[in-house]
């Protein structure tokens, strides 16, 4: 148990005398009895014979958690002398633990992302699908790679195509995107846009990197705005108040039928792209010039006014 020699990054990592090292590592890591107790038995299985690794922690009084690999040998030749191998690993296991955390935040991107992924073999069964494609398909990845489905039976699809099962838009594996119908649990069907290239698996054969976008949202969303923009055209052509719309340059692009029934019948003739001071009468056309000037410059105008029509 007494140390016969320590090198000087032994002395440098533990401080003390130089004549009893031990004895500085066990002051050192005296608020860590875990750690000496790990020390004595690598110690006493060496001797016997028995080498041994251990990692122990440090304390350091700045905060920071510092870590030790410690390896105990047999000295060849010298019996009953052991070899103590200690290695400071701080900064390993601080690129460990940052390696881990992206790993970990890449595998959420992938699992929770609102876009599907999945690879499957030159058979058509599945290597990876994340959760966000399982919960669109009504069931678990695990279920899904547990094999007993294989891609084309989550297609909507009258083909059976054996001889490309990976290809999920029925050709011959070349197609690298497109639409396809989605088949999933309850009778659930789904639109979706796939986009998916083949390359060599490491084991051989084949697998896919493919990428699926349900289109539901998009199409519902579509429809909605579709709705919406002919629900305003119905109020903007039947509004009970004539609406015109113009350009920068006061003239009309646009006008509802309340607005032509005032001005068309007193003007003439139709009112697109006229310029509207020129359907008012003089007495208000200068304030009516400016009003359309400040609400093109940015500014906003509350107050009404009159005009009468020309004519």
């Amino acid at each position: 148990g007494k140390a016969v020699y320590a090198n000087a990054a032994f002395m440098t990592m533990f401080g003390g005398d130089i004549r009893n090292p031990l004895e500085a590592m066990r002051r050192q890591l005296a608020d860590n009895p875990e750690a000496l107790r790990e020390i004595a038995t690598l110690q006493a299985l060496a001797a016997e014979g028995t080498p041994g690794h251990a990692e122990i922690q440090i304390p350091d009084p700045s905060g920071r958690r510092e870590w030790r690999s410690i390896e105990a040998s047999p000295l060849s030749g010298f019996p009953h002398y052991v070899v103590l191998r200690i290695e400071d690993t701080t900064t390993r296991r601080e690129m460990e633990q940052i390696i881990r955390e992206e790993q970990e935040k890449l595998v959420d991107f992938l699992e929770n992302a609102p876009i599907g992924f999945y690879s499957v073999d030159g058979d058509g069964r599945f290597i990876f699908a994340n959760h966000t494609l399982a919960k669109w398909l009504g069931t678990t990845p695990e279920a899904i790679l547990s094999g007993r489905k294989k891609l084309l039976d989550f297609i909507d699809t009258d083909t059976d195509n054996a001889d490309f099962p990976y290809d999920p838009f029925g050709g011959d594996g070349t197609q690298r995107s497109g639409e396809v119908t989605l088949c999933g649990a309850h009778g659930r069907t789904l639109q979706a846009h796939i986009s998916q290239s083949v390359v060599p698996s490491e084991l051989g054969g084949l697998r896919t990197r493919s990428v699926v976008r349900d289109l539901t949202p998009e199409r519902e969303m579509a429809a909605a705005l579709e709705r919406s923009e002919l629900q305003f055209k119905r109020l903007f052509e039947d509004a009970p108040v004539g609406i015109a719309l113009l350009d920068l340059d006061g003239k009309i692009n646009q006008s509802n039928r309340a607005f032509q029934r005032q001005f068309t019948t007193r003007a003439g003739g139709a009112v697109r792209g006229k310029e509207l001071a020129s359907l008012v009468s003089n007495e208000g056309r200068s304030e009516l010039i400016a009003c359309v000037n400040q609400v093109a410059a940015g500014e906003r105008r509350d107050a009404p006014f009159d005009v009468t029509p020309a004519g």
